[in-house]
C-alpha cells in the first residue's frame, strides 16, 4: 500500500488546522475524522487526540471517557470540529488537537481538566 498524496500533505503541513467532522469514536482519545480539506477534496483518518491519555475501555472509567467524547461529537454536530493536525505516532494515528469550531473550546484541555483523561507521558 502507498502512500497517498494527501498523506504526504497532512504530513509536510504539521500545525495546520482543519475543518473537520467525527465519524466514529473509538474510545476515550482516539476517534475517526473525516477532513475537509478544501476544493472537494476530504481525507478520513484514525487519530488520537494529541498530549492526552485516556482509561483503557475496558475499565468503567474509560467507557466513561468514551461517552463523554462520544456526547460531545454529538452535540456538536457533524461540521462542528477543527483540527490542528500534528505527526502520526506508532501506530499511524494523526495526532490532533481537535476544537469545538464555535467558541474555539480544545477537547484535549477540556478532558483534562474533567478528569476524562491525563497527561500523555509516551512518545
Amino acid at each position: 500500500m502507498g502512500v497517498t498524496v494527501t498523506e504526504i500533505a497532512l504530513a509536510t503541513t504539521p500545525g495546520r488546522s482543519y475543518p473537520c467532522r467525527v465519524e466514529r469514536v473509538v474510545d476515550g482519545d482516539t476517534l475517526h475524522l473525516l477532513f475537509d480539506l478544501g476544493f472537494g477534496v476530504a481525507f478520513r483518518a484514525c487519530c488520537r487526540l494529541a498530549r492526552i491519555d485516556a482509561p483503557e475501555l475496558k475499565s468503567p472509567e474509560g467507557e466513561k471517557a468514551r461517552d463523554w467524547l462520544k456526547g460531545i461529537a454529538e452535540n456538536c454536530g457533524p461540521d462542528g470540529f477543527e483540527a490542528r493536525v500534528g505527526r502520526q505516532d506508532a501506530y499511524g494515528r494523526w495526532l490532533v488537537e481537535l476544537a469545538v469550531r464555535a467558541g474555539g473550546v480544545n477537547v484535549n484541555d477540556l478532558a483534562l481538566r474533567q478528569g476524562y483523561a491525563k497527561p500523555f507521558g509516551g512518545k
